[in-house]
Formats: C-alpha cells, structure tokens, sequence
C-alpha cells in the first residue's frame, strides 16, 4: 500500500524528493486534464457513475480505517483522550 512509500521517500535528500514530487503533481495534472477527454463521463449526466464516484472511495477509506483500528498493535486507540489531547 501507500504506508511504504514513505519509507521509500525517507531515503531520499530534499532535492530529489521534491523533484519526484513535482513530477508526480506534473504527470498526474496532465492525465486528469486531458485524460478526461477519452471518456464519456465528463459530458453526459449519470446519476449511477456520480455515486460510484462518490461512495466507492468513501467506502475504501472506510474499510481501510476498520481494518486499521481492529488490529492488536494499534497505539492510537490505546491512548486516553481526554487526558493527552483535552
């Protein structure tokens, strides 16, 4: 998943990651805006795609954060609230 790529990153020097960085930002700019013209989508009204586009990655955030929180060695949920961050 994407929790390696920062492990990834980390051995990197500043230069480079911010050059993989703009190059990423460059290359995925280039493929929204003129990738959207190779399909349909944009131009017609779906009421189908529009909750796909909206409930699928919602749906995958939320299978990702219950996967996250139901496994033993999280400390994030170990921690008392209302002591540490009120």
């Amino acid at each position: 998943g994407f929790e390696d790529l920062g492990q990834a990153l980390s051995l990197d020097n500043d230069f480079w990651f911010v050059g993989k960085l703009a190059a990423i930002s460059i290359a995925g700019a280039y493929a929204i805006k003129y990738g959207s013209l190779l399909l349909d989508a944009p131009f017609e009204a779906d009421l189908n795609l529009a909750l796909a586009i909206i409930f699928v990655p919602t749906g995958l955030n939320i299978a990702k954060w219950l996967s996250r929180s139901t496994k033993s060695n999280s400390s994030f949920l170990d921690r008392d609230f209302d002591r540490d961050y009120l």
